[in-house]
């Protein structure tokens, strides 16, 4: 990105800082889609940088991810979550 040029400085900023988080989240595999949701929650919420309470992500990311058929048939026969419509509050955050 930073060869061609389209980046903004406040752009180039962003991501000479974020850059070793950006080059771990390529190189992950993304099997099942919770590290994606829980990415798109703390954009959505301006927490990436600061992030935010664990309960609240878990409750956020839970909700999202049960509404969405694709996203549930990644938790639907996990062995951890016997229950995945209404898991045990303390499972799912853990999980």
């Amino acid at each position: 990105m930073t060869r061609e040029g389209d980046l903004s400085a406040d752009e180039m900023t962003v991501l000479k800082s974020a850059k070793t988080f950006l080059e771990e989240v390529k190189r992950t595999r993304m099997v099942k889609c919770f590290k994606m949701v829980v990415l798109d929650f703390l954009l959505a919420h301006d927490a990436l940088l600061d992030g935010m309470p664990v309960a609240r992500l878990a409750a956020l990311s839970h909700a999202w991810t049960g509404r969405s058929p694709d996203l549930f048939r990644d938790i639907r026969n996990v062995r951890a979550l016997p229950n995945p419509r209404h898991p045990e509050a303390r499972v799912w955050p853990r999980y």
